[in-house]
């Protein structure tokens, strides 16, 4: 939500009302209202769904949800760290819900829209990552 007025949509963040609980009656209505930025094109699934969720845990830019670091904080380089990635299910766009992740990220389930590949957000910029066989 609070993406939102960077994206040109302030008054639908000022529609929704962040002492009620994510999905209250006042907030169902934004729920409705979902910005195309957070629709994956190639879902056949609710429209008021996203698959592109960002990352928490104690070592992402989100952090552990008490709180979370800032670009300059990064010390792997920002274009090295994923901030939003297409997983593999689909929530309420307006649902605070991320990918719980830490330094084991073998069990991470991401893409899953595109063969060969997945959308991601590095550095305030999208790019696609795309897979070869190999063998």
């Amino acid at each position: 939500m609070a993406i939102l007025p960077f994206l040109d949509e302030q008054a639908l963040y000022d529609k929704h009302n962040l002492n009620e609980p994510w999905d209250s009656e006042n907030n169902q209505k934004v729920l409705a209202q979902m910005p195309d930025v957070f629709r994956n094109l190639n879902s056949a699934g609710d429209p008021t769904h996203t698959c592109y969720l960002g990352f928490s845990g104690a070592n992402t830019v989100l952090g552990d949800g008490s709180k979370g670091i800032r670009f300059r904080d990064v010390t792997d380089g920002e274009s090295a760290t994923i901030l939003v990635s297409e997983a593999q299910r689909e929530i309420p766009w307006t649902k605070p819900e991320d990918i719980p992740c830490d330094e084991d990220t073998t069990g991470l389930k991401l893409g899953g829209f595109h063969k060969g590949g997945l959308n991601i957000l590095v550095d305030g910029r999208i790019g696609a990552v795309h897979f070869r066989a190999t063998g």
